[in-house]
Order: C-alpha cells, then sequence, then structure tokens
C-alpha cells in the first residue's frame, strides 16, 4: 500500500512551513524552527510545542520540519504550525494519481 500513498510534502502557510516525509525506512527525526515570546498560550505552554510534535514523529515514524518564518504573536505562530502539518500530512498521505484505483485482490486469488 505504501507505493500507492505519496510520502512526502510540504506546505506553506501565513507564518510556517511544513515538511513531511514518511517512508519505513526513514530513521525518525523532528526539527521544530520556533520561538515564542510568551511562556503559555491558552494553557497550553510554549515549550511542549516541540514536544508534542516530537511525540508526534516518533508515534508515526517520520522525519518532521517545521519553520516559523516569521511573526510576533506566540497563538498566531502555534496555530501556523498546527495548520501546515495538518495540510502537509493529508498532501503526504494521499494517494497517487497513478494508483487511484480501489485496492483489490478480485481476480488475481485462485
Amino acid at each position: 500500500t505504501s507505493k500507492r500513498v505519496r510520502v512526502y510534502a510540504v506546505e506553506r502557510c501565513p507564518y510556517a512551513c511544513f515538511r513531511v516525509r514518511r517512508k519505513e525506512h526513514v530513521r525518525v527525526y523532528c526539527r521544530v524552527d520556533a520561538s515564542f515570546n510568551r511562556d503559555t498560550v491558552g494553557g497550553l505552554a510554549t515549550e511542549m510545542v516541540p514536544h508534542i510534535w516530537d511525540s508526534f514523529a516518533q508515534q508515526a515514524a517520520c522525519n518532521l520540519h517545521m519553520t516559523v518564518l516569521h511573526g510576533h504573536n506566540a497563538h498566531h505562530k502555534i496555530e501556523a504550525l498546527f495548520k501546515a502539518a495538518a495540510r502537509a500530512l493529508r498532501s503526504a498521505v494521499r494517494r497517487r494519481a497513478e494508483h487511484a484505483e480501489v485496492a483489490s485482490t478480485k481476480g488475481t486469488l485462485s
């Protein structure tokens, strides 16, 4: 099934860029390039943001590269990271066009 699924995606949205790579043989890695001018945002400690994404990368067995390109508002920067992540992950797991048909063994088993 991995041949039918894209394994790499890059998404940009205001403030952030997110790259994800997923393959069985890839080494798990997470890098979050972001700084925040507040200690907490809505009860979330900003120091936990890199930890959240590192934990996600470990469980998903993927490479994540996240960069906050610019901005001053910590809430907006964190929001942009999550939004870019959602878009890139959706794109990375989308089926490739050349394998758009539904996977089936119909007619191949004897």
